[in-house]
This record gives structure tokens, sequence and C-alpha cells, in this order.
């Protein structure tokens, strides 16, 4: 009998990450909203991650990668959290994902803007500070591009 509830939840589980990536804890708690034992879930929680079918490290660089010149990297970060990727894997990810891609990044929200260094006044300088501040860059990273 588990060996078919087994084989039951690892097919809804492939059939879920089939469609799309998802997280972990989004798999494991579809599979605990369709009334499978926990033991059975950690089973096939376990089976996803050997064949790397669920991957939260891969999910959230490719979530940041997405999102990351259209979002606040605190709200990146809080929508990972809220998919249940651990904050350790988060910064991980988001490590690799802004390596040496930081100063493009300001410079094309810069562009978009239409922000030009040379005839900004204080008041202009002083909104787009706030605003990269906001994507969540830090002042060190885009000081000497305003």
């Amino acid at each position: 009998m588990d060996e078919t509830i087994f084989s039951k939840a690892k097919n809804r589980a492939l059939h879920l990450v089939s469609k799309m990536d998802r997280t972990e804890a989004d798999v494991r708690r579809k599979l605990h909203d369709g009334g499978y034992p926990d033991d059975i879930i950690e089973g096939v929680i376990s089976f996803m991650k050997e064949y790397r079918y669920i991957d939260d490290l891969s999910f959230a660089k490719s979530f940041i990668r997405t999102y990351m010149g259209t979002k606040s990297l605190s709200d990146i970060r809080r929508r990972l959290h809220e998919k249940g990727v651990s904050r350790d894997l988060v910064s991980e990810a988001e490590a690799e994902a802004y390596r040496g891609d930081e100063e493009s990044i300001i410079r094309g929200l810069l562009l978009k803007r239409g922000y030009d260094s040379e005839s900004a006044d204080q008041k202009e300088k002083a909104k787009t500070i706030r605003f990269l501040l906001g994507k969540g860059f830090s002042y060190d990273t885009f000081s000497d591009l305003l």
C-alpha cells in the first residue's frame, strides 16, 4: 500500500514541477494539501532533490535574474522568503546573480530614467539616490556613477 501511495505522490510532484519551477516548500505544501502522509512526503522530497527536480538555489537564482531589473532587491528577497527559500540560499543566489552585473544594471536603470549626471541638480540627484537605494543597491555601488 505504501508503494502505491508513494508512487502517486511522486507522480503528483513530478506533474507539479513539469508545469513550472517550484520550491521544496511549495511541493511539500501541495502534497500535504493532497492528503499524503508526512513520511511519504519526505520520501518524495528526497527523490525530487536527488534527481534535481527541485532545487531551491537554482530557483532563487532564476527568480532573481528574472526580476532584478524591475523589482527592488528587498522585494525579491521578501517574495523568495514567502516561497519558502531560506535566507542563506537567497544570499548565495543573490551574490551569484549580481556578480559583476550591478554596475551595468544601475547604468541601465539610470538610462531608463533619463538621468544625466552632468545636468542633474541636487534635487534630481537625491531623488535618484533614493530610487537606487529603494531598488536594494548600496550607496557605495552607485555613488561614482552619479
